[in-house]
């Protein structure tokens, strides 16, 4: 199987709902992503997505 990640590059997963979002993020070094439960609202949303840093690296 083989191996997805690169070394400098974060995965990002969003499964929607009406009224939340389930997000996984999964950075270089990690194995296990880490999971959360957001609303469905812009602020909520965006919150997850800026402590990634560069947009170019999702």
């Amino acid at each position: 199987m083989p191996i997805l990640a690169h070394p400098y590059v974060a995965f990002l997963g969003l499964d929607v709902h009406r009224d939340s979002i389930s997000v996984a993020i999964l950075n270089p070094d990690q194995r296990i992503p880490d999971m959360e439960k957001i609303f469905a609202d812009e602020e909520p949303v965006c919150r997850p997505i800026g402590r990634l840093g560069d947009p170019r690296l999702l």
